[in-house]
């Protein structure tokens, strides 16, 4: 599965993967909290785009994968372009 995507106008790319329904209360605002996590790799050229996203893609995948988030702690939200 491929976690990245390219901005149809700006022809940056982005990391783009779903949040795990147990945790998204724990991620950005609101209730529900973000359904997906969405980060800029700003870079137009894919090798350097694909070199970003393993890293972005290492970051989510630690916090992805915890079962132990306290009801009051919230993750790193997400920047939004």
């Amino acid at each position: 599965m491929s976690y990245l995507h390219n901005h149809p106008k700006s022809g940056v790319w982005y990391f783009r993967r779903a949040i795990p329904a147990a945790i998204r209360p724990h991620i950005g605002y609101g209730k529900a909290g973000k359904v997906q996590w969405l980060e800029s790799l700003q870079t137009k050229d894919l090798a350097a785009a694909k070199k970003r996203a393993k890293v972005v893609g290492l970051r989510t995948s630690s916090w992805t994968s915890r079962a132990d988030i306290p009801e009051n702690e919230p993750l790193e939200a997400p920047c939004e372009d």
